[in-house]
């Protein structure tokens, strides 16, 4: 029994020494919201399609997740770092997307040369995980629930991302992902082999004070298993904008031109938006607009959202919203009515 005793002292004095050394931290977000839906369809010639839910869901207002994240600092200006993030649907315990660290899951080595990570990841676009760029061109950092005119990536397996350090308020970013999905494609293609798909993006990032700005480039290398039709082309997005916090209120102005989005589908959008400090809480407004031709249709797309968030404490807030959208795509048009409220806590 004593023998015991000591082994398990002897594991917890090792394990706080290298928590201690290695900076380990347990973090989370644990969000739920009651979220009413309406979708109308109107089909010239049809009946008129009218849709109605209302539900509780995970992560209406943030994605609720449980991560682990270390930093150790090996000297001489060298630290190594990982992230492992769980994302999970808090109305039902069920695991996202059937991944362990789905959301991230990355391994780093950081020197006064800048940062070389590795893992799976969040493209420039994907309004996800530690390299989101959108937070600085979109006020809703990825549209507002089913409100949302620009066009994004995901997360990809097989990532490798090197990121330069700040040389005159710039700083740049380049990511390439090998296999953007084991999971969904597990027997097509191989990695880093033209017969997977594979994503490459660079961004430019800018800080001067209370401006902030982008300027990215993104393509999503299509296999080339199959014939090399329109269908198959390589998908390309530009992305364009940034924020200028003024004292009353931070606006956003952002605007993308993408080839071949969703099977042949080009065209541009725009947003502009804006964070108001409203009542101790924050304002959040946005529009989005998009037009785009697939080469047989041409649709157009507008919507606008509002969300107020108000903190409870310093981990806990409340938030509402509700937002509007209408797409018209030739005989068709779609209108989609938003309205949530819920509550987010971390941890």
């Amino acid at each position: 029994m004593f023998k015991k005793s000591l082994a398990a002292v002897a594991v917890l004095g090792a394990f706080a020494a290298s928590s201690m050394a290695a900076d380990v931290q347990l973090y989370g977000v644990v969000d739920y919201g009651m979220i009413y839906t309406n979708s109308v369809e109107k089909t010239e010639g049809k009946p008129d399609s009218n849709v109605d839910k209302f539900e509780l869901n995970s992560g209406v207002n943030s994605g609720s997740r449980l991560g682990i994240k270390a930093t150790e600092d090996l000297g001489n200006g060298y630290k190594v770092s990982f992230k492992l993030e769980n994302g999970f649907e808090a109305d039902d315990g069920e695991m996202s997307d059937n991944r362990l660290f789905g959301r991230e899951a990355s391994l780093s080595v950081s020197s006064s040369w800048g940062t070389l990570s590795a893992g799976r990841m969040g493209a420039i676009s994907a309004a996800a995980g530690t390299y989101d760029f959108m937070a600085l061109v979109d006020a809703f950092d990825g549209g507002d629930g089913d409100i949302n005119g620009l066009v994004g990536t995901a997360r990809m397996d097989n990532m490798l991302v090197y990121q330069s350090p700040k040389f005159a308020g710039l700083q740049m970013t380049a990511e390439y992902s090998f296999k953007n999905d084991n999971k969904a494609d597990p027997d097509v293609g191989h990695e880093g082999h033209t017969d997977a798909n594979r994503y490459a993006g660079f961004a430019l990032t800018g800080e001067y004070g209370n401006f902030q700005a982008m300027a990215a480039y993104e393509q999503i290398l299509k296999s080339d298993t199959v014939e090399r039709g329109a269908e198959n082309a390589d998908a390309k997005i530009v992305t364009v904008g940034g924020n200028y916090n003024c004292g009353f209120a931070t606006t956003f102005v952002s605007g993308q031109y993408f080839e071949n989005i969703d099977n042949k589908t080009d065209g541009y959008a725009l947003h502009v938006g804006a964070q108001i400090p409203v009542a101790a809480g924050t304002l959040t407004t946005g529009l989005y607009y998009n037009d785009k031709d697939n080469g047989a249709d041409d649709s157009d797309y507008i919507g606008g959202s509002v969300k107020y968030e108000y903190p409870l404490s310093a981990r806990t807030l409340v938030y509402s919203s509700i937002g509007y959208a209408e797409e018209d795509a030739g005989k068709t048009t779609t209108e989609t009515t938003q309205a949530y409220f819920g509550l987010t806590h971390t941890f």
